[in-house]
């Protein structure tokens, strides 16, 4: 469409135009960001026919799906430190509480950016999907100092 349609003619010589009715998306192609890169790999995969590209794909995809399972796995090793109650761990992993602690809230987000995975690196950038585990732990009365501190223990490798 042209943006004449929308703005209009700058001479004001056209009458206003008919409003724009655009049909209803029934099955959207859409994602989150971070969903983003592993489904570009996969439409690269499924569109080629060079076996060298396939295994390349294939290669690209493992390494993607590895730091999905290593910034989820480090998120519930920070919890399990946390909480030490193994059947209260789902609860926090799972659960999504209205923020009230910014402070702690604030401080574990910014530890756990610069000692584990700073999500603005884009192989990061998932990591984003795993803050509201700190969201309930700091939700459910534990201090900020234990939360980077299990984190200087889990996320040693990233130091």
């Amino acid at each position: 469409m042209k943006v004449m349609a929308f703005q209009g003619n700058s001479k004001g010589l056209d009458k206003a135009a008919e409003p724009v009715s655009l049909p209803v998306i029934t099955e959207p192609d859409l994602m989150s960001s971070p969903d983003v890169p592993l489904a570009i790999m996969k439409r690269k995969l499924a569109k080629t026919n060079d076996i060298e590209a396939v295994v390349g794909y294939m290669k690209d995809i493992h390494a993607h799906l590895q730091v999905l399972e290593l910034l989820g796995n480090t998120m519930r090793k920070i919890v399990e430190h946390v909480v030490q109650e193994k059947d209260e761990v789902q609860g926090y992993m799972n659960g999504r509480e209205d923020l009230t602690q910014y402070e702690c809230y604030k401080t574990a987000i910014k530890h756990y950016k610069e000692h584990c995975f700073n999500w603005h690196q884009q192989e990061y950038e998932y990591a984003l999907r795993h803050l509201y585990a700190l969201v309930n732990l700091c939700e459910g009365g534990y201090q900020a100092w234990r939360i980077t501190a299990a984190m200087d223990d889990i996320c040693y490798f990233r130091q």
